[in-house]
């Protein structure tokens, strides 16, 4: 294929294995993701970065690097894909995020990103199954009782319910 040549690079530093019975994934680093949480990206790819790096003036601004984002150019994804993280933020500091785990969130990224079926089904930890939508929709839920509304955020839920109804 015309990408070979980056799936032998990726293999080669990051033991990622080029699967020939995938012929589209929703994820373009959902291969690429290792670990959970790491303090190093370069050796360790993971869905979050833990390091201590804000970019700018450390005593006011924190960062949050989340390595799962899927890079994208169309303005209203990026909106969406911040905002709805935004939203989870804000649902976690005030503590009212649904309370779930999943029982392996590497496989689960890689299961979701490959399921032409649509079905999107993963384990929680508990050894209940539910599907990606369903994880969603109760975030969703939480999100519209006790985030904080303004027209962004009011524009963010309308947007992300409707994707998930057309989905």
């Amino acid at each position: 294929s015309e990408y070979e040549v980056d799936y032998i690079w990726v293999h080669n530093f990051y033991g990622v294995e080029l699967d020939r019975s995938i012929d589209f994934q929703l994820s373009q680093r959902a291969d690429h993701i290792l670990k959970t949480v790491a303090s190093k990206v370069r050796f360790n790819r993971a869905i979050i970065n833990a390091r201590d790096e804000p970019l700018a003036d450390y005593r006011k601004y924190r960062r949050l690097h989340l390595l799962i984002g899927d890079s994208n150019m169309s303005e209203y994804t990026t909106a969406l894909k911040v905002g709805t993280t935004a939203l989870v933020l804000e649902l976690i500091e005030k503590q009212h995020a649904p309370q779930l785990e999943l029982a392996d969130p590497i496989a689960a990224t890689k299961q979701i990103s490959r399921d032409t079926s649509y079905a999107w089904i993963i384990e929680l930890r508990d050894g209940r199954k539910i599907s990606a939508l369903d994880i969603q929709r109760l975030y969703l839920a939480a999100a519209k009782e006790h985030c904080d509304r303004d027209e962004d955020t009011a524009w963010v839920l309308h947007e992300w319910e409707a994707v998930l109804h057309d989905l």
